[in-house]
């Protein structure tokens, strides 16, 4: 087998030779080996278009192009084997967009705007994820479309990884004591929080006074007793972090 054969036009013939040493030639029979066309996401306008909120897909840059006008330097690096990608959030909540598995150092940025020339930049990395690869975290709007670019650094081209997770935050509430509460001394107040994730499960909440923390509670009823209280104003606040690590705050004020 030919292996790896560059891009031209090649005349092959087999030649012969007998036990004598006598040759013959074949007549020769042309060839050509044309490069590989880009990608079809390789313009921003043929994007390859994404749904769903967690969801995985492939690619590759090879042979793209950077458009010359008005293509951005995706996480301020100049590159020109960028392909595109546009996602259209489902719910609004955290999205986390990786290339963590492709076969090459990535460059990866997430925007908004209907063309090349009106873009705004949500998020960019060059290698925060694994091997050279990139990820990126944001705050995602539901029903917004997102304009996603994978480059090469280093002008470089291969197989892409790209994935997509999008995590709605926990819901907390205080449910005692309530908002403006009055206490006299001595007392021992009970704090209770309630708390939810629409997507996943909650790992844990946590209730603070100011920022000293009272209480690190992993699993409901969420309440705690806050023991010979002392005198003046206070302020609570309730946090819930869920399975995948994102937080959600709820504060209160009251006197004893």
């Amino acid at each position: 087998n030919w292996a790896d054969v560059p891009t031209g036009d090649y005349a092959l013939t087999a030649r012969a030779t007998d036990v004598a040493g006598a040759t013959a030639t074949s007549s020769a029979l042309e060839i050509a080996v044309n490069p590989q066309p880009p990608p079809g996401n390789d313009q921003f306008a043929n994007a390859t278009a994404l749904n769903g909120g967690e969801l995985g897909t492939t690619g590759s840059n090879v042979n793209a192009t950077r458009e010359t006008a008005g293509e951005p330097l995706h996480a301020g690096i100049f590159g020109r084997r960028s392909v595109w990608w546009t996602w259209t959030a489902p719910i609004s909540g955290s999205a986390t967009m990786a290339t963590i598995g492709s076969a090459f150092d990535t460059m990866l940025a997430v925007y908004t705007g209907g063309n090349l020339a009106s873009l705004t930049v949500l998020a960019v990395d060059d290698d925060s994820g694994v091997n050279g690869t990139s990820k990126v975290i944001f705050d995602a709007v539901g029903g917004t479309t997102y304009r996603i670019a994978v480059d090469g650094f280093g002008f470089v081209m291969g197989n892409i990884v790209l994935s997509i997770s999008l995590n709605q935050r926990p819901q907390v509430s205080l449910t005692s004591p309530t908002e403006g509460a009055v206490f006299t001394r001595p007392t021992n107040i009970t704090i209770t929080a309630s708390a939810t994730d629409p997507d996943g499960s909650v790992a844990l909440v946590e209730l603070f006074e100011g920022t000293h923390s009272l209480a690190r509670l992993q699993s409901p009823p969420y309440s705690f007793t806050w023991s010979d209280v002392g005198l003046g104003s206070f302020e609570l606040t309730a946090v819930a972090t869920d399975n995948k690590g994102l937080l959600k705050g709820l504060t209160i004020s009251g006197r004893r």
